[in-house]
């Protein structure tokens, strides 16, 4: 046995040791197959001049003599030389070698690779008095204060497994596309955050860049998917319908599912926040709807904190019935009362 192989034996012996005290090394030995006998004369070297040799036994430093370590130094030389040479030989050669990009082109990669799928959408919609009555607060945009009833919040792609994609593209939000659905957007998708600089636009803006660039919808589809399915499906009504009302009372979560799926077909998911006195609230709801961003479906997979037991439905704005979003049916009868009156 040469003495380079008896020394990488003892790699095992002192493998904790080593890898505290070579640092950086192990890196280097490890970018090449044939770095392993590079790495066996280290472990030799490091055997030879190491302060305390206390982890190897005697018999394997008998090729560490005085007149042996000079010939040691001058061989470790040559074999990481000739080492580092023939590992960039054969990278060059064979055409295996992998460069390790930079951060930045590494992450921009991993972003051009990333799984954009989905299986569902998620359209969701919140009540403004829940965002309202928490310690974050909120601000009005410059279209007014909204009404009391549930607001757009989004349309979100969606997985079966609770995951989800985002940021698909980096196509520009343009606003200019959305001129007929513009009015819609203001009244019933407003932000209530306080740190927007542009107001309404800043919210679709972000709703867009994050969740609509994976929807597989044009800008202006995905607005108007949006609104439509918003119009189509009146959840402030179908609560009132049921008797719960935003009166700061408490509401089973069981009769508030009910009250949704009569209108829906199917129970949404209800996620719920915590006012400052740490009353939980009803504050969104998720409805299922299928990819064409149209029909509505059973939810397949639930929110990751879906509301339970009962909830508050906190107080906003006016509670008179001139401020409840009408729902078709009222609106159809006062349509035919204006006729009659003609």
């Amino acid at each position: 046995m040469s003495e380079i192989e008896s020394a990488g034996g003892v790699l095992q012996l002192c493998k904790l040791k080593l890898n505290l005290q070579r640092g950086s090394s192990q890196a280097l030995f490890t970018l090449h197959p044939l770095s392993l006998e590079i790495q066996r004369f280290w472990v030799a070297l490091w055997a030879c001049h190491s302060p305390t040799n206390r982890c190897f036994p005697s018999s394997q430093l008998k090729h560490c003599g005085s007149g042996a370590l000079s010939s040691v130094f001058n061989m470790e030389r040559k074999l990481l030389t000739l080492g580092l040479l023939l590992v960039a030989a054969f990278a060059l050669v064979e055409g295996k070698a992998e460069q390790v990009p930079a951060p930045s082109e590494a992450f921009e990669g991993a972003r051009r690779q990333k799984d954009n799928s989905f299986d569902f959408l998620f359209f969701v919609q919140q009540w403004p008095g829940s965002y309202c009555d928490s310690r974050q607060g909120c601000c009005f945009p410059v279209t007014g204060e909204p009404g009391p009833y549930f607001g757009i919040h989004g349309l979100w792609p969606n997985r079966d497994d609770g995951t989800y994609p985002a940021t698909c593209s980096n196509e520009a939000f343009d606003p200019s596309l959305l001129a007929d659905v513009i009015d819609n957007l203001n009244k019933n998708w407003g932000t209530l955050a306080c740190n927007s600089k542009r107001g309404n636009e800043d919210f679709w803006e972000h709703e867009w860049s994050k969740h609509g660039t994976c929807s597989g919808f044009t800008q202006r589809e995905y607005f108007q998917n949006s609104v439509d399915l918003y119009n189509d499906y009146d959840i402030t009504g179908a609560l009132r319908d049921a008797g719960i009302v935003p009166d700061d009372r408490f509401y089973s979560i069981a009769e508030i599912s009910k009250a949704f799926a009569n209108l829906l077909g199917f129970a949404p998911e209800i996620e719920c926040n915590t006012d400052p006195k740490g009353n939980r609230q009803l504050y969104q709801v998720y409805i299922c709807v299928a990819k064409d961003g149209k029909t509505l479906v059973e939810c397949p997979a639930s929110i990751r904190k879906p509301c339970q037991g009962s909830v508050q439905f906190p107080v906003f704005g006016s509670n008179d019935s001139g401020d409840v979003k009408p729902s078709d049916t009222e609106v159809i009868a006062d349509e035919l009362l204006d006729i009659s009156q003609a």
